[in-house]
């Protein structure tokens, strides 16, 4: 497996994450109030009503807005997120790239979201979060 953080100095190993992990499928907003941020959305973007999930994993309720490449993601609790929030504002708290071939990375914990099995990679390592989804393509 390559740790996508310790090959990243490798240059074939960077050619392999450009090539497996081009596309970007998914942003996740942090927001305080989960159905505020979905009516502000709603009014902006014209999408349909959302579709809710829990991750009780990472302490998060979420919504997926129709065809939005944007995943609203409010904390349960105090955690990582609420913790984000407070120091950055309402703003991106995590990526889901899409991958041709995801099972070649090392990963530390996994998540399902509206169908798709997202695999995180070390947030400790890379000081944010980063995730990945089957390419659905």
């Amino acid at each position: 497996m390559i740790d996508a953080v310790d090959e990243a100095a490798d240059p074939d190993a960077v050619i392999v994450l450009v090539h497996d992990l081009a596309r970007r499928a998914r942003v996740v907003i942090g927001v305080r109030n989960l159905e505020d941020a979905i009516k502000r959305y709603q009014h902006a973007y014209n999408v349909p009503p959302p579709i809710k999930e829990v991750d009780k994993g990472l302490g998060i309720q979420l919504a997926l807005l129709g065809d939005l490449p944007v995943v609203l993601a409010q904390p349960l609790t105090a955690n990582w997120l609420s913790e984000r929030i407070d120091r950055f504002g309402e703003s991106p708290a995590a990526f889901i790239l899409s991958a041709r071939n995801g099972d070649r990375y090392a990963t530390t914990s996994r998540s399902r979201w509206f169908g798709a099995d997202i695999a995180w990679f070390d947030e400790n390592k890379l000081g944010w979060r980063l995730g990945y989804e089957k390419s659905r393509k």
